[in-house]
């Protein structure tokens, strides 16, 4: 189980190595084309949007399996251990449940943009492939993260 995970940590941080590579490349590539061209590529833009919106839902599973996040711990550190750990879990709870409402709500919204038929700007795609694509891997890269963290 362990090699697993290792795996898959290795694989969570691919990707986002993949996914900040390329969305600096093809940002560079854009600005060359627009100004040195005066031509462009129509699909970068939202391209490189979809890359930051998997590239920020990963990189928080990462922040918190590599306790890269930054934390205020004022409170919890004046706090005696037993009252620090239900602290702990309150937050953990909150965070939960946060996470819960916006899977329910983005989920309404993907089967609502299934059912409508709209198809992404400028990819020829269904929006709704690039949202569950992006939610499926954060999904993911959470459950390693929490797995880690129990």
């Amino acid at each position: 189980m362990n090699m697993l995970r290792k795996a898959f940590e290795r694989l969570e941080e691919a990707l986002l190595i993949l996914l900040l590579t390329a969305m600096t490349l093809l940002s560079v590539w854009q600005v060359v084309l627009r100004y040195v061209f005066n031509s462009g590529l129509l699909w970068a833009l939202e391209a490189t949007t979809t890359m930051f919106g998997w590239l920020v839902l990963i990189g928080i599973s990462y922040g918190i399996r590599t306790h890269a996040h930054i934390g205020i711990d004022l409170l919890a550190r004046s706090l005696k251990p037993p009252a620090r750990r239900v602290l702990g879990l309150l937050v953990i709870l909150l965070a939960l449940i946060y996470a819960g409402i916006m899977l329910y709500g983005s989920i309404k919204y993907e089967i609502r943009m299934a059912q409508l038929g709209v198809e992404a700007q400028d990819i020829p795609l269904p929006r709704w492939v690039l949202g569950s694509a992006c939610r499926s891997v954060s999904a993911c890269c959470s459950c390693g993260c929490w797995s880690k963290a129990g």
